[in-house]
């Protein structure tokens, strides 16, 4: 057999690596989080992107939530379930992913001031209808 034969299966054998997966096609779309921070969380509650995606938190810190967007996607967090005694805002929930993960969604939790005396009328018809005096009520 001459030499120039014996080179045929290694040539071919590098001819077919190359073909089955070097270069072409289009890469997958790059993608991106969307998340932020949360303060004065007292108890759990449900966060929301895009009306669904549910989070469920507990603590303060920050969270990223586990569907990633695409580049120019939109996002819009919405707190679903409010934690037991408190009201949770959040601030800078909705926009566009820029080629970045967003990481500038600010959740605040507080407790809602105590209601008195004065602020609930239905307190107040109370006392007035048994007879009771308040001052400045008449």
């Amino acid at each position: 057999m001459s030499p120039k034969l014996n080179l045929l299966p290694l040539i071919s054998k590098a001819t077919m690596l190359a073909a089955c997966g070097g270069g072409g096609g289009t890469p997958p779309p790059m993608t991106y989080t969307i998340g932020g921070t949360i303060s004065g969380l007292a108890g759990t509650e449900v966060l929301q992107n895009n009306g669904g995606d549910n989070l469920t938190r507990t603590i303060n810190g920050s969270f990223s939530f586990t569907t990633a967007l695409a580049d120019a996607a939109a996002y819009s967090v919405t707190v679903l379930t409010q934690p037991t005694g408190q009201n949770c805002n959040v601030a800078s929930g909705s926009g566009n992913v820029a080629a970045a993960n967003v990481t500038t969604v600010v959740v605040t939790c507080t407790a809602p001031p105590p209601i008195t005396a004065t602020d609930d009328p239905l307190y107040v018809d109370q006392w007035r209808d048994r007879g009771s005096y308040l001052p400045g009520r008449g």
